[in-house]
């Protein structure tokens, strides 16, 4: 039917048969094409929604790697300053006592992380 140079506004009710089974496929046509584009954006929601969580679980796992660093390096940093207490010139035991600190304070931050279930 397209190939047939009819227009209605010319030809009037003569091409109104013509025109009527070509008007309905471009309306079925357009209703394909639209279900289509919301399809695929509905397919993009939920793909951004997935990215959105695992960055949002990555974002949480640095975060408490860095709480634990901090608190590490907050002792490391005191245990490095310079005042005369007999803790300071333990020797070795005071080092491996230190090292158990640093260790039990990074659980306890994981422990609690753990609780509020942030991993």
């Amino acid at each position: 039917m397209l190939a047939q140079p009819d227009f209605q506004g010319v030809e009037g009710r003569k091409a109104e048969p013509k025109f009527s089974p070509l008007e309905g496929r471009f309306e079925r046509t357009m209703d394909a094409t639209q279900l289509a584009r919301e399809v695929v954006l509905g397919s993009f929601d939920l793909y951004m929604a997935g990215m959105s969580r695992k960055t949002n679980d990555a974002v949480q796992i640095l975060t408490i790697v860095t709480v634990g660093l901090g608190v590490v390096s907050a002792v490391a940093g005191a245990m490095g300053t310079n005042f005369n207490l007999g803790f300071f010139k333990s020797g070795t035991p005071g080092f491996i006592l230190m090292l158990l600190g640093m260790t039990v304070l990074v659980a306890l931050t994981l422990l609690i992380a753990r609780r509020r279930h942030l991993i």
